[in-house]
């Protein structure tokens, strides 16, 4: 059985509760170091760890250890670090086909969508290196998903990318709702979107005034007004009310 050990540091409060997480592991019992401490930081050895869960609980929510599958002994497409998130697969897109990627929070949608918008290199689990997608490229040999790959790696395939976290766009971002769409109004559709987003009401408002439903209409209107191949929305919905999101 293959196995993930994620922690969260930031989330064990004192050298003790650490101590004590150490304390309770049976592979640690035996002489070897399954969890160590290392200048304050705690981490779990996957290749030894056994799966027992024992230190979860003293963890209060830090710690998960996830038991994979044997078929997902291949290498992830990306880690972010040592006891990190570690996602595996990648959906694949398809010209002329729209692509939902439906989930619980943390399964790794938005990462994936970042590898795929080319904003995140990725490193094959490999987190010290920098990441490189000639090595995705090797990975998806043979696959619909190389092909796109190599578009993308070579850019001849343009991504029109929509964030998750929306409600930041205000702090990065000045100026009136108009002009703002107006600049990046590449498909001259800008009355088509204003219209079918409902947006007439806060042309002439700055990204700060408006609500958070507001924002991630003009967000998507942004997003869709540009030439691109590909268009990708991440949690499109969220901050919409139910007549919206249908």
């Amino acid at each position: 059985m293959v196995r993930i050990a994620i922690v969260d540091n930031t989330k064990l409060k004192s050298i003790e509760q650490k101590l004590q997480i150490q304390k309770v592991c049976p592979v640690n019992k035996t002489g070897k170091e399954c969890i160590k401490i290392v200048d304050a930081v705690l981490s779990i050895d996957e290749g030894l760890c056994t799966g027992c869960g024992l230190c979860v609980k003293p963890g209060n929510g830090a710690i998960q250890i996830i038991n994979l599958p044997e078929m997902l002994k291949e290498k992830p497409i990306h880690r972010y670090g040592e006891n990190a998130f570690c996602l595996y697969s990648l959906p694949s897109p398809n010209a002329g086909k729209v692509v939902g990627i439906l989930g619980i929070n943390g399964i790794g949608k938005s990462t994936a969508i970042k590898v795929l918008a080319k904003i995140l290199t990725p490193n094959l689990g490999n987190y010290e290196s920098e990441g490189s997608f000639e090595l995705l490229l090797e990975r998806f040999k043979g696959t619909e998903a190389q092909n796109f790959f190599e578009k993308l790696k070579n850019g001849k395939v343009i991504v029109s990318y929509k964030p998750q976290q929306v409600e930041l766009l205000a702090k990065t971002t000045k100026g009136k709702v108009k002009e703002l769409l107006k600049k990046v109004d590449e498909r001259k559709k800008f009355d088509e979107f204003i219209e079918l987003l409902d947006l007439k009401q806060v042309l002439d408002r700055e990204l700060s005034q408006l609500s958070g439903g507001e924002m991630q209409r003009v967000a998507i209107a942004a997003t869709a007004l540009k030439n691109a191949n590909v268009y990708i929305f991440d949690e499109p919905s969220s901050f919409l009310d139910i007549k919206q999101r249908i």
